[in-house]
């Protein structure tokens, strides 16, 4: 039971080191690996909520736009089908590898928020 990132699971799932993984769906991972649809978070997984600094909750309290809101930096795994849709819609995000960290830039103002899936919360 060792934690892997997600694209480390998909190249243990292309070795044939595993047999299937769990994740959130992309093009490009439909062509990688074969797409088993069952529904087991019943679409929750993409309703988003952020995870901010306490300081920081009258600021989003008052955002009032998705231009306000691109203005802040995100924070994402760098391997998650999220990650590249946040930036093409205009969102300032970045990517980081190791999960664990995540919380800790957070903490240490080097983003402003992590959009996280309302059962992953």
């Amino acid at each position: 039971d060792t934690p892997m990132l997600q694209g480390r699971q998909f190249r243990a799932l292309a070795r044939a080191d595993i047999d299937v993984l769990w994740s959130m769906t992309s093009r490009a991972r439909e062509l990688e690996a074969r797409p088993i649809r069952i529904p087991l978070t019943m679409g929750l997984i993409g309703d988003r909520v952020f995870v901010i600094k306490q300081r920081d909750r009258h600021r989003f309290a008052t955002l009032t736009s998705k231009a306000q809101l691109q203005q802040l930096l995100a924070l994402q795994g760098h391997d998650w089908p999220d990650t590249e849709i946040m930036s093409s819609n205009g969102f300032k995000v970045r990517g980081v590898s190791w999960h664990q960290s995540m919380y800790k830039l957070l903490a240490e103002d080097k983003f402003d928020y992590f959009p996280r899936g309302v059962l992953e919360i």
